[in-house]
């Protein structure tokens, strides 16, 4: 699950969405569909002339700014019949606008305008795609060169750049993954992996359960909670703009009263997962939200603790949002 949690900012949001199109098109690759390339190569493949457009437009002396023009209609056709597409039925599109346009023209008249994201996706607006056409790592690769070989070389950038993050992404996840008690592992996977972000009743019975094989493995009532605890601090390390699999403790750790929280830190081992989640926790809104006026409950030390964790990061985001919550 790669839906990006909300608070995020557009600089951090537009990495994930980077990323996230990256997993996408290249974690388990589908085999081209014809569904998806004839339309754009029947299309497409008469052109003789194709301009490649920043977006938002740029203009000079009021004209629009035109990053590449290839007259060669030999270039054009090659460029056009070398892409191919995986299918998109299930709909999914960029949460940007895209960074540069693609326009295709026959003898003088605009055949048809797509955008261009993160060198992995184009935009068909008024075409028959009814989403973003995904192409196959093989397109997108060669769609970066050739674009970046004739001087429109931000495509390249930006898919090459998602693709470390990605390398750091299955880091990542693999620490999740592995922070994850055991027990609550089945419960986020396949058919039932989607069911705590579903409808509240779905949730709740959800959440039942997962508190009832917490309980079978851990009796105690305080080990649970600092498991969870735990578990919360093993993200990314942001806490805002973070994938939203990683809320699954907060959700879990919410059906708790704040005073029993507060009563399993009391001679906690303060390992850095536990901090790090304890933070995050309490200065999270949707703590404020479902228990107002609890964060006048905790002592004078845990906050100056938890502020201290936090300010201890580079993250400006995190010590904003731990001042907010623990500062004086």
């Amino acid at each position: 699950m790669l839906f990006v949690s909300s608070g995020c900012c557009w600089g951090v949001r537009a990495v994930l969405c980077a990323v996230a199109m990256a997993v996408a098109c290249h974690a388990g690759e589908l085999p081209f569909s014809e569904a998806w390339t004839t339309p754009f190569q029947d299309t497409f493949g008469k052109a003789t002339l194709m301009e490649v457009y920043p977006f938002p437009a740029k203009k000079v002396n009021g004209k629009d700014v035109c990053l590449l023009k290839v007259d060669d209609a030999k270039q054009v056709r090659d460029l056009v019949m070398a892409l191919q597409f995986q299918s998109n039925d299930v709909g999914t599109v960029c949460m940007c606008m895209g960074r540069e346009r693609l326009n295709f023209y026959a003898d003088g008249a605009l055949l048809g305008s797509v955008s261009l994201h993160h060198g992995q996706r184009l935009r068909w607006k008024d075409g028959p795609w009814k989403a973003d056409g995904v192409l196959t790592k093989k397109s997108a690769d060669f769609l970066c060169e050739w674009l970046a070989a004739r001087g429109v070389d931000r495509p390249k950038k930006e898919y090459e750049e998602s693709m470390r993050q990605l390398e750091i992404l299955d880091i990542l996840a693999k620490r999740w993954a592995d922070a994850t008690p055991e027990v609550l592992r089945p419960f986020l996977e396949g058919e039932s992996g989607g069911l705590l972000w579903s409808s509240e009743e779905k949730s709740a019975a959800q959440r039942t359960a997962m508190h009832s094989a917490l309980a079978k493995a851990y009796p105690g009532e305080g080990d649970r909670i600092r498991v969870l605890l735990c578990w919360y601090g093993s993200g990314e390390g942001v806490w805002s703009g973070s994938y939203t699999y990683e809320d699954a403790p907060m959700k879990l750790l919410l059906d708790y009263p704040t005073p029993q929280i507060l009563l399993a830190l009391e001679g906690a081992q303060w390992t850095p997962a536990l901090t790090e989640g304890t933070a995050r926790f309490f200065a999270d809104g949707d703590f404020r939200k479902a228990h107002p006026g609890d964060e006048k409950l905790l002592s004078p030390e845990l906050k100056a603790r938890l502020l201290a964790h936090a300010m201890a990061s580079a993250d400006k985001d995190k010590q904003g949002r731990a001042r907010q919550a623990f500062g004086p």
